[in-house]
């Protein structure tokens, strides 16, 4: 059940294996593209608030980019795997011909790009959302240098969106310069993107005097301090030295310098690191980084505090191998640093592929200790298929829990596809990967590290760094401000342009993928249809889920371009290509996939080449104007046109201005592209008529050229009224608009019907006024011309969401059709005129199912029919096996039963909720949606509520006939066990029969009854107040129906009076086995609680009788009244009854009644006391949620039953009667003190305070005193001090004895007042003494009445309470207190 009712929820979730669920989604990546010849990647960043890749690089190839030499790159992925953009980029003729860094700006509102240009460098500021240039700076030397410069750049660029300090905007960049590689470091101000541009300082830091030539200066990195908005950091290498240097924003003040040297220490080797090539920032403000030494090939990961401390210094390496690192992550939530490296040595690797000629990357992750935690082994490479992963630096960034690197291949392997690019060295790729993925995720070929300890070391990093504190700013030293040394230029002529190849396909994790060639368009045209059957692609698709998408590359929607038909099985393979925006000219690349159940990804990629395209014109100027007078026939010949494309036919049809009156008189003739002008009545004269002429492709209704015409009439203006006052009144009606949308229009006299079929969209426009005046337009409208007919024509319309249609009685939906220009259809516009140019009709509830989700309804509903089948076939076998008992099973059928004809009430639900309740109708033996009995009542129903739920006669007949097959079959049992029993009756197995023939006195079918009740009566009731008897049948029919009609009545009646007449029959082990089924789980103890018996049946016949009123009875109210106090009635009921044998039994009944109560109060949502339609949809959602519960609660219960098994349940149901008696009890002893506390108030409030009264109560205190101290107390006076005194609780067999014993002694013993004057005696009180009765059958804990020790008690009654008087009597004149045995 709980499968099924997910179902029904996929309404508001998708499912687990759609596109967008995390295990085929996973599949989106690797990501490759390129061209024919090399790319190169330098770096990758990610945006955090729109979660897009970025890949930036430089392309020698001329079918990825324009040309053949150097173009800088970048294209942005989203983080599912969607192509958004790819552009290249110019500044007016000389390309960008490499992007060396990429980085996000300070609020993540732009993307920043460093690169070069016609060998200078260049800063683009980007959109990050399509790539597009916002800013384009260009870095020159000033013409007073005697030199050319030589730059070299990285990803040294930040642009501070607003300064902490002054909150102008500046932008930070680096780089090195000519052979010295003295280090630039460049602060522009740059408010508004150059509305004030200048440089704000210049640094130059060099080399220390005496260094060698070949020490280099690389600063490869540059971003803001986390800890402190007022420094900036620069890392790489400085003087042949990894270095971290602190800078101040403002005055560019060093704060300090952190150099790992390298030295020879004695045994260690001459290690440290020559470079840092990667780094990463915490939010703390600490600086996590990794480099190498190209010299001693060892390679390192380091952590820095604020202050510029070392924490740790990680060495690792192998012997004569480089091993460089291309990116560093921090998680700070982990406190881990992972570094991707890359290499071919074995000894790094993992056993998935070990071959020393082929490099892989890697992943290593470290704790803030400096240890290795995980590693992990990435590799495009298999034995047949040796492909290394090229990687250069700051490769590797992390968006959620996925790691994000790009770098190049040659080709790829995975779990699913291989391939090889022969004719290119390396192609981009971006990487999205999880290290922690389950084998349903499995593509990527990757696995485990073992990392050996020789490889790594763990080093002291004080003997490898170099530390300066602070570096002053000198005129002409090491560090120095520079002036007027470069100046920057910004440019209005630079632009990016889309890239040649997107993503390439197949995508290397699909499991299946296909391509379409492509096919061409001509944007305007109407829908163009491409078979995916006939292209041969149509298995593929059948392989995806439902939730398959079709879309662009980028993602998006592509139902405004393309879509696949979906209403019927014959279009499902068809796609429908249409567009009116010019902005989609070009090739669109679409792509179709869906994963199926086993989260296999499937693609079908497909490209649309959309052509320009122009609308038809005339060769030569047509005449505009014209002058006429009555009766004028003039025919004018319009001029021949052309095509531009020459792609599509042309056609004319003149048509009327907005606000403008069309002249009837004026008439066009296609056949010879004519246009007849023919003012043939006086009322035309004086006037001014304006039209227009649209010459159009005929397959087009966007691309066309309009032609305005005016006539000028000449002549006097006459009174148009008087002239039509005799004119005919054509009416326009919709006489017939079923619940499929099928309708009729009619015209009452003949029109030009012929024009109105040609040119349909241009007389009439059709459309919806839903409940609250608004427009909504059709989703389509199919009409059927009636061969011959001038008045009439059929339709079918398909309405937007035809299932918020008609759910108001008092406020109405309407379908419209709106006359544009009568004139064009009238046959004699002179003498006729339609009467309203409107027509409209009353939307009815819509049952269409080409709707979606209305087919998704219907086929769940189909489907669950058989799931309930199965789950209550499973529950009762399940309860019979492990023997707890059916109470769960028959308590699910009984709500079931009543649920299934909630629809049938007069409220009208949202059309798709009916088939939500429909499989609740196998609880009414309606077993299949489909009846194959009296097929020829299928169409046959009892009013328009059964209609609307598809319950037919034909199926209520199914459900008869199921009942009287079910009895026959019970019948059937019960002979052959009866005459099995007597045939075996001396074995063991006759013995087991003859317990299973004991069911059928009289449980089998009083279950029987109780299940068939509710349908026999309601069909007795409907067939008693049919009026059609004339048959001899449906006389036998009624003549059953009004004996099955009383039995409903009488029956109940007797077995209720029958159980609370011989209630004692319940005492005994055989009287409750027979009725179980009536009483299943009831507690015995009282009369009060078997009544539940009698609500069960009342209900029912109640129900039935209310549910044939017909819907416009005046009393067709108290259908919801009935339900709704019945149900909060037995609310109250069990909360105060509590009838079931245990807590949990109570509870449960109780949390079903609740839910079907909640199912009752929402259904009156769908009452017109509710107009807001959006909270009719919430309260269906809320049934859907409703019925899941009460389904839910059946599960957990039956759940609970099956692990406590059936002695745990015997022992729960002995302890709460033990409880309940222990309760009563309490009560009992309460209300008795409460009673005599309150006579004893009365007896004091009666005492008179006179003098008198006082002598005597002296007398009597002197009296009581004597015999006090005589030992004399009466018994009035011993029972008033034990009132008085607070008794011990006891247990009941102790309580059972010391009452035994005080009426012994009373009897025995009486007071000396009693002997005395013979006239005070105890008050008469009915007391409940509880015993462990033990007969010979059961060992059941019963209740025996003081009336049956005291028989002078057995009238009497307690107030308040009730009384157990008549069981009492009838027990023991059946014989069932004789035998009475008190446990002491």
């Amino acid at each position: 059940m709980f499968a099924a009712i997910g179902i029904l929820l996929q309404l508001l979730v998708y499912s687990s294996y759609a596109i967008n669920g995390p295990i085929c989604n996973y599949k989106m990546f690797p990501v490759f593209t390129g061209g024919d010849k090399d790319e190169f990647v330098n770096g990758v960043e990610v945006d955090k608030i729109t979660k897009y890749i970025f890949t930036a690089g430089k392309s020698q190839s001329g079918n990825f980019c324009p040309a053949e030499n150097d173009h800088g790159f970048i294209y942005a992925l989203d983080v599912n795997g969607n192509w958004m953009w790819g552009n290249f980029f110019y500044n007016v003729s000389y390309a960008v011909q490499e992007v060396t860094g990429i980085q996000m700006s300070s609020n993540g509102t732009y993307l920043m790009a460093l690169g070069n240009a016609n060998s200078k460098p260049i800063v683009m500021t980007l959109s990050k959302t399509d790539g597009s240039i916002k800013q384009f700076l260009t870095i020159d030397p000033i013409p007073a240098q005697t030199e050319t410069p030589t730059y070299y750049l990285y990803s040294g660029i930040y642009l501070d969106e607003r300064d902490s300090q002054d909150g102008q905007t500046y932008l930070y960049l680096t780089f090195s310069m000519n052979l010295a590689y003295t280090i630039n470091i460049i602060r522009i101000l740059n408010n508004n993107l150059g509305e004030k541009l200048k440089i704000d300082w210049h640094m130059h830091y060099n080399k220390p005097v005496g260094a060698p030539p070949a020490f280099g200066n690389q600063p490869r990195y540059l971003f803001n301090d986390n800890d402190d908005d007022k420094n900036f950091y620069i890392v790489g290498q400085y003087n042949l030295m990894g270095s971290v240097i602190k800078f101040s924003k403002g005055n560019a003040n060093i704060k300090y310098r952190l150099s790992f040297m390298r030295g020879s220490i004695t045994g260690l080797g001459t290690f440290g690191l020559t470079d840092i090539t990667t780094y990463a920032q915490a939010q703390s403000g600490q600086i996590y980084g990794c480099g190498e030494n190209q010299i001693d090939l060892v390679s390192g990961i380091f952590r820095i505090d604020q202050l510029g401390k070392v924490k740790y210094l990680t060495l690792f390496s192998i012997s004569g191998q480089r091993i460089p690192c291309h990116g560093l992550t921090y998680d700070d939530e982990k406190a881990t640093s992972t570094i991707l490296i890359s290499t071919a040595q074995n000894a790094f690797k993992s056993t998935l592929f070990q071959d020393d000629t082929v490099t892989d990357a890697m992943l290593y992750q470290f704790s803030d200790l400096g240890y290795l935690t995980k590693a992990k082994h990435i590799t495009f490479a298999k034995s047949d298929n040796k492909i290394s992963t090229n990687l250069r630096f700051s490769a590797l960034q992390k968006i959620d829990n996925y790691y994000i690197w790009a770098g190049t291949a040659a080709g790829y392997t995975t779990e699913f596809n291989q391939a090889t690019f022969a004719n290119s060295k390396t192609n981009p790729f971006t990487m999205r990967y999880l290290d922690d993925t389950n084998i349903t995720m499995k593509c990527i070929r990757d696995q485990d590290i073992k990392i050996t300890s020789s490889l790594l070391s763990y080093q002291e990093s004080s003997l490898y760094t170099q530390y300066l504190s602070s570096l002053p700013i000198t005129a002409d030293g090491i560090y120095k401000l520079m002036n007027k040394f470069v100046a920057i230029y910004k440019s209005p002529y630079s632009g990016g342009f889309p890239l040649q190849v997107s993503m390439l396909i197949p995508r290397p994790c699909s499991s299946n993928s296909a391509n379409i060639t492509q096919t061409n368009y001509f944007y305007g045209q109407k829908a163009k249809q491409y078979d995916l059957f006939k292209s041969g692609v149509i298995a593929l698709q059948q392989k995806m889920s439902p939730e398959f998408e079709f879309v662009f590359q980028n993602g998006t929607d592509s139902k405004k371009f393309a879509n696949l038909g979906i209403n019927t099985p014959a279009n499902k393979s068809i796609v429908y290509v249409q567009t009116n925006d010019d902005r989609l000219v070009g090739t669109q690349k679409m792509v179709l996939r869906g994963c199926d159940e086993l989260n296999n990804l499937h693609e079908i990629n497909y490209f649309i080449n959309v052509s320009t395209n122009s609308a038809p014109e005339f060769l030569v100027d047509i005449q505009t104007v014209w002058s006429l007078s009555y009766n004028d026939n003039i025919t004018y010949k319009l001029p021949d046109f052309q095509d531009p494309e020459d792609n599509d036919q042309g056609e004319i049809y003149i048509n009327s201005m907005e606000n403008q009156e069309f002249p009837k008189f004026v008439k066009y003739v296609n056949a010879t592209k004519s246009i007849i002008f023919n003012p043939n009545s006086k009322i035309y004269s004086g006037r001014t008529y304006y039209f227009s002429v649209v010459l159009k492709e005929k397959n087009s209704d966007y691309m066309m050229n309009t032609y305005y015409l005016t006539i000028k009439m000449n002549g006097d203006v006459i009174d148009e009224g008087q002239e039509m006052d005799n004119a005919t009144k054509i009416q326009m009606t919709i006489p017939y608009l079923n619940q499929n949308s099928e309708g009729t229009f009619m015209f009452s006299h003949p029109v030009n019907m012929k024009f109105i079929q040609n040119n349909f969209n241009k007389t009439f426009k059709v459309y919806a006024n839903n409940t609250e005046k608004q427009r909504e337009e059709l989703r389509g409208l199919q009409i059927e011309w009636i061969e011959g007919s001038n008045t009439t024509f059929n339709f079918t319309a398909r309405f937007q969401e035809p299932y918020l249609l008609g759910l108001l009685s008092k406020r109405d939906d309407l379908l419209i059709f709106e006359c544009l220009n009568q004139s064009l259809i009238v046959i004699n516009p002179q003498d006729e005129i339609l009467a309203s140019t409107v027509a409209s009709k009353r939307i009815e509830m819509q049952f269409d199912f080409r709707d979606e989700k209305m087919q998704f309804m219907r086929s769940t509903s189909l489907a669950l029919y058989y799931i309930m089948i199965a789950i209550i076939a499973i529950q009762f076998f399940l309860l019979l096996f492990k023997n707890v008992g059916f109470l769960p099973l028959w308590t699910l059928i009984e709500y079931m039963q009543l649920i299934a004809f909630m629809p049938i009430y007069n409220f009208k639900l949202i059309p798709y909720l009916y088939d939500l309740f429909k499989p609740f109708l196998i609880s009414h033996l309606i077993l299949f949606d489909n009846s194959k009995i009296y097929e020829e009542l299928n169409n046959d129903y009892f009013n328009i509520n059964y209609e609307y739920y598809d319950l037919p006669v034909s199926k209520l007949i199914q459900s008869l006939t199921n009942i009287c097959i079910l009895v026959m079959i019970l019948v059937a049992a019960n002979i052959v066990i009866f005459a099995m029993s007597k045939s075996l009756k001396a074995s063991s197995y006759g013995i087991f029969l003859l317990s299973r023939l004991s069911q059928f006195r009289y449980n089998t079918y009083l279950r029987l009854f109780m299940l068939a009740y509710f349908d026999l009566t309601f069909f007795s009731l409907m067939k008693i107040i049919e009026v059609n008897n004339t048959t001899t049948m449906r006389q036998v029919a009624l003549f059953i129906s009004y004996a099955f009609f009383v039995i409903s009545i009488v029956a109940p009646v007797f077995i209720v009076a029958f159980l609370l007449r011989r209630f004692s029959v319940l005492s005994e082990t055989a009287g409750k086995a027979r009725f179980n089924s009536l009483i299943l789980k009831i507690d015995k103890a009282s009369r009060w609680r078997v009544v539940n018996i009698a609500f069960f049946f009342g209900r029912r016949l109640i129900t039935a009788m209310l549910l044939t009123l017909p819907i416009d009875s005046e009393y067709i109210f108290l259908q919801y009244i009935f339900i709704l106090t019945t149900s909060h009635s037995y609310i109250l009921y069990l909360v105060a009854a509590k009838p079931y044998q245990t807590p949990l039994m109570n509870g449960y009944i109780l949390a079903n009644e609740t839910f079907y109560s909640a199912l009752i109060i929402l259904i009156f949502i769908f009452s017109d006391a509710t107009p807001q339609i959006h909270i009719k949809v919430y309260a269906g959602v809320a049934l859907i949620v409703s019925i899941f519960l009460l389904v839910l609660a059946n599960l957990l219960f039956i759940a609970y039953n099956v692990w406590r098994g059936k002695q745990r349940l015997k022992d729960d149901i002995q302890k709460a009667k033990q409880d309940r008696i222990d309760e009563e009890e309490k009560e009992r002893k309460e209300e008795e003190e409460r009673k005599a506390k309150k006579k004893k108030e009365e007896e004091e409030f009666s005492k008179m305070p006179d003098e008198s009264s006082n002598n005597m109560s002296q007398n009597i205190d002197v009296n009581t005193t004597s015999q006090l101290q005589n030992g004399n107390t009466t018994v009035s006076e011993l029972i008033l001090n034990k009132k008085k005194t607070k008794i011990e609780p006891k247990k009941i067999e102790d309580a059972i004895v010391e009452n035994d014993i005080s009426q012994q002694t009373n009897k025995s013993t009486p007071s000396v007042t009693q002997q005395k004057n013979n006239t005070i005696k105890p008050a008469a009180k009915k007391q409940s003494t509880y015993t462990l009765n033990k007969d010979k059958t059961s060992d059941k804990l019963q209740r025996i009445s003081s009336a049956d020790i005291n028989p002078k008690n057995a009238s009497t009654k307690t107030k308040g309470k009730f009384s157990d008087d008549k069981s009492s009597k009838s027990s023991s004149s059946s014989g069932f207190g004789k035998e009475k045995r008190f446990i002491t």
